[in-house]
């Protein structure tokens, strides 16, 4: 055998399926909390909307 053939490829990682399985739930979990972190300023906004479009309308018919 050459000295090429013997050479192993470092960055080809090995591992297991149930390693390959955590990770990709790693993934999915750190999506959702982004997500979740979006939705909530989101909400937090149209909160601030539907109280200020409120205080508007009530002093338009308090005149």
């Amino acid at each position: 055998m050459s000295e090429e053939q013997e050479e192993v490829d470092e960055s080809f990682e090995i591992i297991s399926e149930k390693e390959k399985l955590w990770k990709d739930y790693l993934v999915t979990c750190e999506t959702n909390y982004i997500n979740s972190e979006a939705s909530m300023i989101q909400n937090k906004t149209l909160i601030e909307l539907a109280k200020a479009e409120i205080t508007k309308e009530s002093k338009k018919n308090a005149r």
